[in-house]
């Protein structure tokens, strides 16, 4: 199945949220101690900081595992949907044509042979009557 632009967009922000999050409290750090040089008192803040974007960076890890894993167990499971229904000799069209193909008039009239099967037979014939 594929995804629509916004699905992937959705994913790929999912994927990369808490890097996205590391980069930005990084990226605050490092401009706040550039104009503003830190003295002896800020080492505490600085230090709770630096341990911040430590755990943003294991959560970050965690997460992408995470997803990661769930995508390689949804991939096993299709392919062994697919197998076992092959092996008791269940297969279904879904399996190997698109769902939503459509024919074009230009394809149906330049066809020599047109084979129509199935249960949306008379609407399909009706159709291009």
């Amino acid at each position: 199945m594929k995804q629509s632009r916004l699905q992937a967009f959705v994913e790929w922000l999912l994927d990369n949220l808490f890097d996205f999050a590391t980069i930005l409290v990084a990226g605050f750090l490092v401009i706040r101690y550039q104009l503003r040089s830190p003295t002896t008192t800020d080492i505490a803040e600085f230090v709770v900081w630096i341990l911040g974007v430590l755990a943003l960076l294991a959560i970050s890890g965690l997460w992408e595992r995470n997803r990661r894993l769930n995508r390689i167990e949804k991939l096993a499971e299709e392919g062994r949907n697919l197998a076992s229904r092959y092996l008791s000799r269940k297969v279904y069209a879904s399996d190997f044509f698109l769902p939503d193909q459509r024919l074009s008039v230009n394809e149906l009239s330049s066809a020599n042979i047109i084979w129509f099967s199935g249960k949306t037979l008379t609407r399909t014939s009706g159709e291009f009557m």
